[in-house]
Formats: C-alpha cells, structure tokens, sequence
C-alpha cells in the first residue's frame, strides 16, 4: 500500500526537508511513500525544492486542520500520515511495520502511531495512520472543527471506541517548542493563540466523535 505523508508547513523550509529526508532514509519502500506538503501562498520561502519528490499544494493560509484536509484531497495513497513539519524519524523500515498493522486488518479501519518522544508517547499518537477507509467513511481526514489541537485527540478517542487504537515500535520524534526540542516560532505562537477555549468546543463535539464512531462500525460490520 502506498503512504501518503500530509504535512501543513509555514515558514519552515529546513525542517520539511530534515521530515523529507528521514521518512525516505529510513522507509523500506521508499518509492511506496509519497510526501504532500500544504504551502501558503503568500509564503515565498519554500523556493528551490525541484529535487524533492514533494506534491506541493498551495493556498490562502488557512487552520492547519483546513490544511490536512486539503492535502487528503491531493493524496494518493491508500494510507495517510497525520505529521508536523517539526518531526524526525529514528525508526529503520517503519513503512513495513506500519503497513503490516494495517495488513492485519480486512477493513482497514484503525489509528496506527508510534512513539513520539514525549512521556506519553506509547499511549497517545500525536503523529499516526489511518487508511483512506476510515477517510471516507467519516467524510474528513481530520476533524474540521478545530486550529490544529485536538485533531490528534479525535482521532485516538475514536480509534478506541471503536477498539482499533494500535501502537507499534516506531519513533517519529516530535522536535517541538514545547519539549524543549527547537526554538519558538511565530508558527508557534500562533497554534498556542488558537487553542484558547479548544478543550470547551472538543468537549462539545462528543455527539459528532460518536457518529465517527457508528459509520466505522458500521463499515466494519460489512467487511
């Protein structure tokens, strides 16, 4: 199966092209990995990437959400990735482990993540998988409720109501701010401006996270 990685991006060049070269350095597959990068059209600092095998898609700047939806719709693989442009991987041939959970499966439906550095990064995925089942299913590749906090949290409460909340051994290693891993950024500053009063509207959504939950039982059953 081929794994499409979407990453929104702003401002951050030299770490798009440090998530570019270890997803490929270290895939097993790498002509089965694909990279889709959302860029702002009024972000000039991302010229002289002809070398990368990058889909770039350009647009207005937009919720980072927006932006993963955006690069679901120019996606072509049947697996897609939920990352950052401040991750590295650390894990040889983590394509193979991570397609072989979703092999595992008939229907496809799970949320598939590895490790992300952090204290509770074996039991919450910050970065992870979901096939273009679950997709299409729900109509959406990330929740279109929210700034970008949160979406992480629909997609392992949900993978768990549905039972398919899977860990396997892979380090995707989240460089942020916030662990103490970079330096702040305007990026930053903004995603931390936006999350005010995020925890209320995702409390408020538990009624829409159930019917995500229903259609993908409801896939599963007819598998």
């Amino acid at each position: 199966m081929k794994i499409s990685i979407l990453v929104p991006t702003r401002q951050r060049k030299n770490r798009l092209i440090e998530l570019y070269d270890s997803m490929f350095e270290y895939a097993k597959y790498p002509a089965n990995v694909e990279m889709v990068a959302y860029v702002d059209d009024d972000d000039k600092s991302y010229n002289g990437l002809e070398r990368y095998n990058l889909n770039i898609i350009t647009g207005k700047h937009t919720r980072i959400a927006d932006a993963w939806n955006i690069c679901w719709k120019n996606a072509e693989g049947e697996i897609l990735g939920l990352f950052g442009d401040d991750v590295i991987c650390r894990t040889q041939d983590w394509d193979k482990i991570v397609t072989n959970e979703f092999n595992k499966l008939d229907d496809k439906i799970a949320f598939v993540y590895g490790d992300d550095g952090s204290d509770a990064g074996k039991t919450f995925g910050t970065h992870g998988f979901i096939h273009q089942n679950w997709a299409e299913t729900v109509g959406y590749f990330v929740p279109p409720y929210f700034y970008a906090s949160y979406v992480d949290t629909w997609l392992n409460d949900v993978a768990k109501m549905v039972n398919r909340h899977k860990y396997v051994d892979v380090l995707f290693e989240h460089m942020h701010q916030g662990m103490g891993k970079s330096e702040d950024d305007e990026t930053y500053k903004e995603a931390r401006r936006m999350v005010v009063g995020m925890e209320d509207l995702y409390n408020a959504k538990l009624q829409e996270r159930n019917a995500d939950a229903r259609k993908l039982i409801e896939f599963m059953e007819k598998k």
